[in-house]
């Protein structure tokens, strides 16, 4: 990727399957794409933000399992994600800057109160504080990729994901995208 003389990278990733594994099973650690951020360090990247989609999460929180019986992730398991991503990223020399996450899912706004949203991104706002002072969390679907919402919120001119929803998000906001394969 060539940069135009004085523009900087503002750089955003997906969360799982790009920066983490995908699925880390059971309690299992999550591992870090560390060929993902040693691509980011050639590129001079000293600051990422994450933008990614948590839907699951709000069903998680009402303990709805999943058609094959497993468990939707919970707003603890979310925080521990992120903690870790934002660990590996600081090994690297990598500062988090922002964080959002898209809770909303068709399926969670429909079988979820008005209550049980609120009270389910309020636990996540708090579990999620100290990975960075911009950190936000959202219940609409303007939010939830492939709507450009959350990129445009982070005024990223580059982007890192592994599914078409995250090009989508790329393609609406008008900003770079970079293709990761999945990392599982």
């Amino acid at each position: 990727m060539t940069r135009a003389t004085g523009e900087s990278l503002v750089a955003a990733s997906d969360l799982d399957g790009t920066i983490l594994q995908y699925f880390a099973k059971g309690d299992e650690a999550p591992r870090a794409n560390w060929s993902l951020i040693g691509a980011m360090i050639k590129l001079g990247i000293k600051r990422v933000s994450f933008a990614t989609n948590q839907g699951g999460v709000g069903l998680g929180y009402i303990g709805k399992a999943r058609a094959d019986g497993r468990p939707y992730p919970t707003p603890q398991n979310l925080s521990k994600r992120l903690w870790c991503a934002k660990g590996f990223l600081e090994q690297a020399g990598i500062e988090v800057s922002a964080v959002r996450v898209s809770l909303y899912h068709p399926y969670a706004a429909e079988v979820m109160t008005a209550r049980q949203k609120k009270s389910c991104a309020e636990l996540v706002r708090e579990q999620i504080r100290g990975i960075s002072p911009d950190s936000r969390v959202f219940w609409t679907p303007d939010m939830r990729k492939p709507a450009p919402g959350m990129l445009l919120s982070l005024g990223a001119n580059l982007f890192y994901g592994d599914s078409e929803d995250d090009s989508g998000a790329a393609k609406a906001a008008g900003i770079h995208f970079v293709p990761v394969a999945r990392f599982m």
